[in-house]
């Protein structure tokens, strides 16, 4: 932890895949990746973006090559590498690249050569990757009004069989009995929305976990911070409860871009956030209505850090909702779930006389030392950007 730049705080930077199927022999993808981890070098990839477009070429096939063995296009048992069209790298400031909190995705268009049987389409992903996850898969055919977006959370996995022939032309989402198109599985219009709806509410169940659980470690130390304040219920509930109603409300204002505030602020405040609380615990170690007060407030700047990672998601509008409704619950487990570990790990001392001296103290001045050494590298981090 102590070791981690710029401070330990978990990106949520996704990585985009769309493929488009029609009636030809051919297919066309388009990839949004985010070069930074393949170049190992935000100058580097800095340098990428400022050569002239006929310039770039020979670099991003040497990226593009790597990134197929990473993607890899499968149709029944033939891996297909579709051929690099065009591509497009971000156009931003060298601030900007050396920008942790800023993705920067270069767009790559590919086309390829669908099998002449036309089995169904699965993309594969390598164990040992260069690319960035959670990966967003959208698969189209216009001419069957069919736009499907699946995820693959970690490396190693695949998406489920696409069946691009499903349907008809013309064929609308409302149809009766409309097969889904990775399953095959005919279903009625309202079966279909609720599959669909349950889907995404579980996709995203999954991510806003993942956000907390293993990625988001400063937040993790601010659940931590919580915890040792005192291990009575009435202490937990009432401090996770304030905590997801602030996170909640920032996490929709910010995502609707009714509030929002810049990475510079939010980032320090969040390492802030985790000092304040852990030399509380030691300090004042009292469940009052000024420490709600503090936690609430805490949790409206985590919120705006969880709506970073949310907004860069490419939902359709129709899946908004559905989105934050469960990340943010995914989250709220997340929190739960540090919580629970906590809990078996030392709760079984909370009512030895040395449990405040022996564990709660020590174990909240390591976080309030983590905490303020991340705030410095962060103030540190964002006033080297701010000359750069």
């Amino acid at each position: 932890m102590l070791a981690a730049l710029p401070g330990s705080a978990h990106m949520l930077n996704i990585t985009q895949a769309q493929v488009e199927f029609d009636d030809s022999q051919e297919f066309k993808a388009t990839i949004q990746v985010d070069f930074s981890r393949a170049l190992n070098s935000s100058d580097i990839y800095y340098n990428l973006s400022i050569l002239p477009h006929d310039q770039q070429e020979k670099k991003i096939r040497e990226l593009v090559g790597p990134l197929l063995d990473d993607l890899q296009f499968t149709f029944g048992a033939e891996i297909v590498k579709p051929e690099l069209v065009d591509w497009d790298v971000p156009k931003a400031s060298h601030a900007v690249y050396d920008d942790y909190y800023t993705g920067k995705l270069t767009r790559i268009e590919l086309q390829g050569e669908v099998p002449p049987d036309r089995p169904p389409f699965v993309l594969n992903t390598l164990a040992q990757s260069t690319i960035e996850y959670p990966l967003a898969l959208t698969v189209m055919r216009r001419d069957h009004n069919i736009h499907v977006t699946r995820w693959l959370e970690l490396q190693g996995l695949s998406s489920a069989p696409f069946n691009y022939d499903q349907g008809t032309p013309g064929q609308k989402d409302t149809a009766s009995h409309e097969a889904d198109p990775l399953s095959g599985v005919k279903m009625s219009p309202l079966a279909r929305f609720w599959y669909v709806q349950f889907g995404a509410l579980w996709i995203f169940l999954r991510l806003g976990f993942h956000h907390i659980i293993p990625w988001g470690i400063d937040h993790i130390l601010f659940v931590l911070g919580l915890f040792f304040l005192g291990i009575s219920w009435r202490k937990l509930v009432s401090q996770t409860a304030v905590f997801t109603v602030a996170h909640a409300t920032t996490l929709y204002l910010s995502s609707q871009n009714i509030f929002s505030l810049p990475s510079r602020v939010v980032q320090p405040a969040i390492a802030l956030s985790i000092t304040f609380i852990a030399l509380e615990n030691i300090f004042k170690p009292n469940l009052s209505t000024f420490r709600l007060a503090v936690v609430f407030f805490f949790g409206l700047i985590h919120g705006l850090g969880f709506a970073a990672g949310l907004k860069q998601l490419p939902l359709p509008k129709h899946e908004f909702l559905m989105a934050l409704f469960g990340f943010n619950f995914g989250v709220d487990f997340g929190q739960l779930f540090v919580i629970l570990i906590a809990f078996l790990a030392v709760g079984w001392f909370r009512n030895k006389p040395w449990y405040f001296s022996r564990i709660a103290v020590p174990a909240s001045g390591l976080i309030a030392v983590i905490g303020g050494l991340w705030a410095i590298q962060r103030i540190l981090f964002f006033a080297h950007l701010a000359h750069v």
